[in-house]
């Protein structure tokens, strides 16, 4: 098999697994890392500690469409081959 054959099924296994991963990382994060995560956002500009989570929320939720955008277009694509 060429090795160049498996680029279109490479890039969207990638986007399906880090979309994944960094999702739940997002939705289920512990407080502390919470934390973490914004020490260094907040040299920079100021938010609020219920901002901050909110915006995580929403980059998490955000990211877990990613996820099901893409693998439905994969699956979507495996019924088109058979």
């Amino acid at each position: 098999m060429n090795p160049i054959a498996i680029v279109p099924y490479f890039l969207p296994s990638a986007v399906i697994v880090l979309s994944f991963f960094f999702s739940v990382r997002c939705l289920f994060v512990h407080e502390m890392r919470l934390e973490a995560w914004r020490s260094p956002v907040k040299h920079i500009i100021y938010v609020d500690r219920v901002t901050f989570r909110r915006i995580i929320l929403i980059i998490g939720c955000l990211c877990l469409m990613v996820f099901l955008v893409a693998s439905y277009f994969q699956f979507l694509q495996l019924l088109e081959r058979y």
